[in-house]
């Protein structure tokens, strides 16, 4: 039985991202989550925002689970897609019962979904990639996003969203890649 290695699934998933996205060019249809590229053409279009995010962070191994807390800030250049930065900070226990800490900062791609399907019309999938800072020590990563954003009003002419965002995290030494669930409020300008 063939390994499978996390650099293969990493290739599987960026394949399939942009798999999908070429069919939302080639697909016209009203019911579907796909959305027809198109210039931005009004201000309220292009949707800048700004996110905080919480929840915890599951290293592979024998590391424990810890809590992670971060930002992203990011607008859409071209509907459906999204660009923006990302700043996390990790606390957890490694295996050698050790508490090891993790700043990373990530610049993104997202595919935004639309249409008329609850939840999936208010989600979105991407790619982040960047650089993790751990114990002095630097080394590039990157990883799949998927996530949500559900409006819920207006703060001081603000949008208000809340929602979740799950990332796979692919470290290019021998750091413990890590899966990654959050809690995101975002903040719609």
């Amino acid at each position: 039985m063939k390994k499978v290695t996390t650099k293969k699934i990493s290739a599987f998933i960026f394949g399939s991202v942009l798999a999908f996205s070429a069919t939302a060019l080639s697909e016209e249809t009203k019911n579907t989550a796909l959305v027809n590229p198109r210039a931005v053409t009004e201000t309220s279009e292009y949707k800048p925002h700004f996110g905080l995010q919480a929840g915890s962070n599951s290293p592979e191994g024998s590391n424990r689970t810890g809590a992670e807390i971060g930002f992203d800030i990011g607008y859409q250049v071209y509907i459906p897609y999204g660009i923006g930065l990302m700043y996390s900070h990790t606390t957890f226990e490694n295996s050698n019962y050790k508490n090891e800490q993790r700043d990373e900062l990530m610049a993104k791609g997202t595919y935004n979904f639309g249409g008329d399907i609850p939840v999936i019309r208010n989600s979105y999938i991407g790619l982040a990639a960047g650089t993790s800072s751990n114990d002095g020590a630097n080394t590039l990563i990157a990883a799949p996003l998927l996530g949500f954003d559900i409006h819920v009003g207006e703060v001081r002419d603000t949008g208000l969203s809340v929602g979740a965002l799950a990332k796979y995290i692919i470290y290019a030494d021998d750091n413990a890649d890590s899966t990654t669930l959050s809690g995101v409020l975002k903040f719609w300008l």
